[in-house]
């Protein structure tokens, strides 16, 4: 869909403005709902363990499901930890998409179940039961939605370097949370490191390559959070390439004013929404019960205990960085 002039491109902005607005205080609220009992919390919201574990026993009772976790090498508690990383998402979008003026039909969801192969063989496909598939049918539905609305509208300033080891990364990014002003020097600082310093997204389409384009645009949405944070990524488990640890020190986010010429067919538009989601998970807090796991603010899933230090951060940073 392209832009048209005036009032248009005005709410496009204004509304891109609105959600890096989202999370800009990140600082954690002591008070709240009680851990005992519940599975997540999301903000002020408490989803118990007997609802959470009710949808687990469902997808687990169903040999299709079990065949289907066998194949892929998933275990049961991986299951688990998808249907809580489903149900953050649906709160999320419950705030989200309305502020966004997002919606999807029935006829969509009705549409997006039959090329799925019909309910039963949707609902074994999400991990979900089937009580709750045109949930997360819907879900899924609007992170695209957000997704297409905003890759490659979005530009950022960062510093970022890929270090090697976890706790190289996160001892790097809590020292730059704590003093951002010197982001560069920290990370110039480590050895054998080529950081990236300084650097702004290019506005789509002005500069480079329709590949360099594309690349530029991932990276803003991969890198996505509120300004004056810090966020450590660890490697893509699907890259082929392996990788480090990357951190990134975002110092602003700004609306960008694109024409719709980017070639967007291989990017997995869900994940884009989802990442888009991060500034306001950070705002309201996410919570997971320990038996679960632990919530990854930079994958925006969850992940086993045991695999905890390894696990992304998104960092506030103090008020005293410079631009």
């Amino acid at each position: 869909m392209k832009l048209a002039p005036g009032s248009l491109r005005n709410r496009r902005s204004a509304a891109l403005a609105a959600v890096l607005a989202v999370g800009l205080t990140l600082a954690a609220c002591d008070t709240g709902p009680s851990q005992v009992g519940a599975a997540v919390i999301i903000g002020d919201k408490r989803i118990s363990v007997d609802d959470v574990q009710k949808r687990i026993d469902t997808v687990l009772n169903s040999p299709q499901s079990m065949q289907q976790l066998k194949q892929q090498g998933v275990g049961v508690p991986d299951a688990s930890r998808y249907i809580i990383a489903d149900v953050v998402e649906h709160e999320l979008l419950a705030q989200t998409a309305p502020r966004e003026g997002l919606t999807v039909t029935d006829a969509a969801i009705d549409e997006a179940i039959e090329q799925g192969g019909g309910p039963v063989e949707s609902a074994r496909q999400l991990f979900t039961d089937q009580a709750h598939v045109r949930e997360v049918v819907r879900d899924q539905l609007l992170l695209r939605a957000l997704g297409d609305k905003y890759f490659g509208k979005v530009g950022l300033s960062y510093d970022s370097v890929v270090v090697q080891t976890p706790g190289q990364a996160k001892d790097l990014a809590r020292k730059i949370a704590a003093d951002p002003g010197h982001s560069q020097d920290l990370m110039a600082a480590v050895p054998g490191a080529k950081p990236n310093l300084g650097k702004i997204t290019n506005t789509p389409g002005a500069n480079g390559d329709a590949q360099t384009q594309l690349q530029d645009a991932a990276n803003a949405i991969t890198w996505y959070a509120p300004a004056n944070s810090v966020l450590m990524l660890p490697p893509d488990p699907n890259s082929q390439q392996g990788g480090g640890y990357t951190v990134v020190y975002v110092r602003s986010i700004t609306p960008i004013e694109a024409g719709d010429s980017l070639d967007t067919s291989q990017i997995n538009m869900s994940k884009v929404g989802e990442y888009l989601l991060r500034p306001l998970a950070v705002q309201l807090g996410v919570r997971v019960s320990p038996r679960y796991g632990v919530w990854d603010p930079s994958s925006m899933r969850v992940v086993p205990a045991a695999q905890a230090a390894a696990a992304g951060e998104l960092l506030p940073a103090a008020t005293t960085a410079k631009s």
